[in-house]
């Protein structure tokens, strides 16, 4: 027989099984020694192979010497294009001046001052220092001081061979002194001052200056002209004009050259003749 408190008893409800709690994905090793770091950090950590923070300690504090603050204000980026603007900062912060006229550069005596100028613009328009400059220009005076030297020293080498043929031409007695004198007042007359004579004879040399400022006096002489009243042809008295005949004469090449009689030397040979002959006619 069926128990009665049995069947009214109720029926129990199966169980519910409860819902599963996620799982939490598993967190990065990260660095033992700087915990906390996030996942770029780590990756910049692991990339410079830094094993402590000893190593990055010791890292920065060489970065520090290379652009720290004992080097503020003294650093330099390079533009990445060479035309670029940037460069003038570049220059300016090597020690180029605020402009051309901070070079100072020196000007040697005589020298022509724009020409410091010209290179002063040049100067700062490459971005050279104002120390580069300066040793730049005295270089350069230099290297200008040398040749111009020596350029003096050939142009008075050829003056003194100049003076040595004049010299066996005209002699150096009182006939040579006469003639000086004759071409000196020439000069004068023709108007012709230092410079003027200087350019004739670095044009024709010295030599051949003189003598034709001789003939010119001569010339002049004979027109009587105010200022050259020297004795004869050439400034010569008759006893020197014989000596000059005759050293005239001993030459081959001269004495040939007086048989013409359109050559210069057929003229002189003709003067020395009337300043010999007006010792009889006299």
């Amino acid at each position: 027989m069926t128990d009665t408190a049995t069947l009214e008893a109720p029926i129990a409800a199966a169980p519910v099984a409860a819902p599963a709690t996620p799982v939490a994905a598993p967190a990065p090793a990260g660095i033992a020694w700087l915990p906390g770091a996030d996942a770029d950090t780590s990756g910049f950590v692991e990339t410079k192979g830094w094993q402590g923070a000893g190593d990055a300690v010791t890292s920065y504090r060489n970065l520090e010497k290379m652009v720290g603050a004992d080097r503020a204000g003294r650093t330099v980026v390079l533009p990445a294009a060479e035309d670029s603007v940037e460069w003038g900062a570049v220059y300016d912060k090597l020690g180029r001046p605020a402009n051309a006229d901070g070079y100072k550069l020196p000007v040697p005596e005589g020298a022509d001052p724009g020409f410091a100028k010209l290179a002063s613009a040049k100067f700062h328009e490459l971005g050279i220092t104002a120390k580069q400059g300066a040793a730049l220009a005295e270089w350069w005076n230099a290297q200008a001081g040398g040749a111009t030297s020596a350029q003096q020293a050939v142009e008075e080498s050829a003056l003194a061979a100049e003076q040595q043929a004049l010299a066996k031409d005209w002699g150096t007695g009182p006939d040579a002194a006469a003639r000086r004198e004759l071409a000196r007042r020439a000069a004068v007359r023709l108007g012709l001052d230092e410079g003027a004579i200087e350019a004739l004879e670095k044009a024709q040399g010295y030599s051949k200056t003189m003598k034709a400022l001789a003939k010119m006096g001569d010339l002049l002489g004979e027109h009587q002209s105010a200022g050259m009243d020297l004795p004869g042809a050439f400034g010569m008295t008759p006893e020197g004009a014989r000596s000059r005949r005759s050293q005239l004469m001993a030459d081959k090449g001269w004495r040939e050259r007086a048989m013409n009689s359109s050559s210069a030397e057929w003229a002189e040979m003709q003067k020395l003749d009337r300043i010999i002959a007006s010792v009889a006619n006299g």
